[in-house]
């Protein structure tokens, strides 16, 4: 600061400071209202993502459920038989 505006502001009246010192808090409050505008559309959008992210989730979780049902209906026909084969073989030993 400047030994002159130094001395401006030491003469300033009450009035004068009280205005300074409103314009200076009256700055920050709209900066930080912008700032807080950018935080809650940034979150926004994280949130569409998250969404998104877990919608994607849940299609897959139920593909792979249904891909696990049709192995368990595979794996049921592939006991099946080896239970028929087992059966063929042993029955066709105790004939020969």
């Amino acid at each position: 600061m400047s030994g002159t505006s130094h001395r401006r502001r030491q003469g300033d009246t009450p009035y004068q400071r009280d205005r300074r010192v409103f314009s200076a808090v009256q700055a920050r409050v709209d900066a930080l209202g912008s700032e807080i505008a950018n935080h809650e559309a940034r979150a926004e959008h994280h949130l569409d993502l998250a969404c998104w992210h877990l919608a994607e989730a849940d299609d897959l979780a139920r593909t792979r459920f249904d891909l696990v049902a049709g192995m368990a209906r595979i794996e049921r026909r592939l006991v099946k038989g080896q239970a028929v084969g087992a059966r063929s073989r042993s029955s066709g030993r105790a004939a020969a």
